[in-house]
């Protein structure tokens, strides 16, 4: 991905930034390895607290788009991407973030369904019924 990133910046002709963040929290992955995560391990539906550290997370991701702004880099000229969990941070920050970044990179997980759910949790069911 670095690779990648240096390749579209070398062929932008003004300031851009590729950000594909580091997941959060310690976490072991499917292969029992230590990996990283997005958010806490919680997926008990009844759980209020479950979107916590998904809050949290998004707003860190925010702090980072600050400051590459804040280095001269307009938002539109940001793209944010991710693997799995990164990818659907990286749709939830493209649909919730003022101003709006340049694009996302989605890089593998089904992450629809985890994003609706989201919203849906968020603004009490109305944005996504019927879709």
């Amino acid at each position: 991905l670095k690779q990648a990133g240096e390749k579209l910046l070398a062929s932008m002709q003004r300031p851009c930034r590729l950000l594909l963040p580091r997941g959060l929290y310690v976490a072991a992955n499917l292969l029992g390895q230590a990996g990283r995560s997005w958010r806490e391990d919680r997926s008990d539906r009844c759980d209020p607290f479950r979107w916590d550290s998904v809050l949290r997370a998004l707003a860190q991701l925010g702090c980072i788009l600050d400051l590459v702004s804040a280095d001269g880099v307009p938002p539109e000229r940001i793209v944010i991407g991710g693997f799995s969990q990164g990818s659907f941070f990286s749709i939830l920050l493209a649909l919730t973030r003022t101003p709006r970044v340049g694009g996302i990179l989605v890089l593998g997980g089904a992450v629809g369904g985890r994003v609706a759910a989201f919203v849906r949790t968020m603004t009490g069911g109305e944005a996504t019924r019927g879709s």
